[in-house]
């Protein structure tokens, strides 16, 4: 019989938020060298109808968990009807990057390992597999060599040995 063998995510012990899109934002924003995507959350809908007058959200912008995975429950806000039916707490909210793809390194024992593109389903704005998306295995060495590096920074931010860690282009 097979012996079971458990891994442990060393930072899930020392950082239990580590799942949580607020919680990630806060501790990049003060992590030197590394540029993160400005992250709204608010508890009502007030607070995001003031965001949007401010000018610090502008439509079209996401709307995703702030726990959550596979691009489930990802929404791309194009209007104030859809704010009306939309719900604001436990969600986070970035400007919307036009894209047809990003990449997402996969980090194993503290290592990046490789390396794929993950491209949208036609007329989609989600690149995620789950989605309908594409990948494809990246093997450009200027992209793998700068994207390692910055998926080094990060999950040693962290403490994660294991983990997939996503980036897009403006």
């Amino acid at each position: 019989m097979p012996k079971k063998i458990y891994v442990v995510n060393y930072g899930h012990i020392t950082q239990p938020f580590t799942p949580d899109k607020r919680y990630q934002q806060a501790v990049i924003k003060k992590a030197p060298g590394i540029n993160s995507k400005k992250t709204y959350s608010f508890l009502v809908k007030e607070e995001l109808m003031q965001s949007i007058k401010k000018r610090e959200l502008t439509f079209s912008f996401i709307r995703k968990p702030s726990i959550g995975a596979k691009g489930r429950d990802v929404c791309l806000i194009k209007s104030e009807k859809q704010i009306i039916r939309s719900k604001v707490n436990n969600y986070i909210f970035q400007n919307y990057i036009e894209n047809d793809d990003d990449y997402r390194v996969f980090v194993v024992g503290g290592e990046p390992i490789g390396v794929i593109k993950r491209i949208a389903k036609e007329g989609g704005f989600l690149n995620n597999y789950s989605q309908g998306g594409l990948v494809e295995l990246i093997k450009d060495q200027r992209i793998v060599k700068e994207l390692f590096k910055l998926a080094m920074k990060i999950s040693s931010v962290f403490e994660l040995s294991i983990c997939g860690l996503d980036f897009i282009y403006d």
